[in-house]
């Protein structure tokens, strides 16, 4: 018997686990949520087409910070208010 076969004895090994969340969802919260999110990539797409990257990082007080760099150099904006802010001192268009 080939040791790679499974009679249906042994099964595969993320099958062995079992792995179960439970998740609560939020009406009110996940519609802002995704707002947020959508505007946060629709920035990152702008941002991209005139050469720069935006990123998201959480800073160790539990803030978003965004980052927007480009050629090695940093801008650190707190909010997606400020970062639309940059976007036009930079030229794009809203």
């Amino acid at each position: 018997m080939n040791a790679h076969q499974n009679d249906g004895q042994e099964k595969e090994p993320f099958e062995r686990l079992n792995f179960c969340a439970t998740t609560t969802k939020h009406p009110t919260n996940s519609a802002t949520i995704r707002d947020a999110e959508k505007a946060f990539i629709t920035m990152q797409a702008r941002f991209a087409l005139l050469g720069h990257s935006l990123y998201r990082t959480t800073a160790s007080n539990g803030a978003i910070v965004f980052l927007v760099t480009k050629w090695g150099a940093v801008r650190e904006l707190k909010n997606l208010e400020a970062v639309a802010a940059f976007f036009a001192v930079l030229g794009g268009k809203v």
